[in-house]
């Protein structure tokens, strides 16, 4: 004989009204950065966009379940965005964080930022349903259009509100990207150059928004030419300026890594050998 159901839940329902679906009945493994930056860099080690990291804070490495801190935190109304991709949305971890947050009703707000192809791998081949905002029957989900800023900034707010008020949300973030997934990845080998124009054509959100500011009036195509050069040059000079730096000295290796004060002495990554005092 099968064993029994288990019994359902319902999380309380709600609405979102600018979202494109609501379900009522995943975090990513936060990993240390590997690949270090320029001497200069503000970022410190960024092996992907989705790493990017002030330099103050130290990464926490995947294995320790850092979601156990969390009811130690103050009482505070925030929430906690967590960013993985549809690639990861079918690994074991994301189900793991998807209990444990609705076990403990927490503030978390897991994203997943579905650009339809997990490296070079599309949805259709690696899930078998690719509709990620439902993957927790016990945690409420929504699926947000995440080539419209405005929509995007909505379904934010309401998924903090609700997450504060009732433990975590799902966010599936409808979205694309134009280039490969790395510097390895051309990124035309598994579709097609027509299906990246037609999607650039249609819903880009720098072209969303820049014809939402000209139906309003809220600039004229000249301010927004002015503008986007504007912002061309700051990136050109910041792309300048990292090609100018040199890289770091391998005594940097560990430089935002632990904490300060623990006396961590680096003796360089070639005979791994690290010695800490500890308090």
């Amino acid at each position: 004989m099968s064993p029994p159901p288990p019994p359902s839940s319902s999380p309380s329902s709600a609405t979102c009204p600018s979202c494109a679906a609501w379900r009522s009945p995943p975090t990513p493994s936060i990993r240390p950065s590997s690949s270090a930056g320029s001497a200069t860099s503000t970022t410190a080690r960024r092996p992907s966009p989705s790493a990017w990291r002030p330099p103050s804070p130290a990464p926490i490495p995947s294995s320790p379940p850092t979601a156990t801190t969390v009811p130690t935190l103050p009482e505070e109304e925030t929430a906690t965005f967590a960013l993985y991709g549809d690639g990861a949305a079918n690994q074991g971890q994301l189900f793991e964080a998807l209990n444990i947050s609705a076990l403990w009703k927490l503030p978390a707000i897991l994203v997943c930022e579905n650009n339809h192809y997990g490296m070079g791998t599309a949805e259709w081949r690696a899930a078998k349903s690719p509709a990620y905002y439902k993957r927790g029957d016990y945690v409420p989900g929504l699926k947000v259009d995440g080539m419209d800023v405005l929509a995007v900034k909505q379904a934010c707010k309401f998924a903090k509100d609700h997450a504060v008020a009732n433990g975590p949300i799902v966010l599936e973030m409808d979205t694309y990207r134009y280039h490969g997934h790395s510097m390895s990845d051309p990124g035309s080998t598994y579709r097609t150059r027509d299906e990246i124009s037609g999607v650039r054509q249609e819903r880009d959100p720098i072209e969303r928004v820049r014809k939402l500011l000209l139906a309003h009036d809220l600039a004229t195509a000249a301010e927004l030419k002015d503008m986007e050069k504007e912002i061309r040059k700051q990136v050109d000079d910041a792309i300048a300026k990292a090609k100018e730096s040199s890289m770091p000295d391998t005594s940097e290796l560990f430089t935002n890594v632990y904490k300060k004060g623990f006396n961590v002495e680096s003796f360089g990554p070639d005979r791994k050998e690290l010695r800490a005092t500890l308090p």
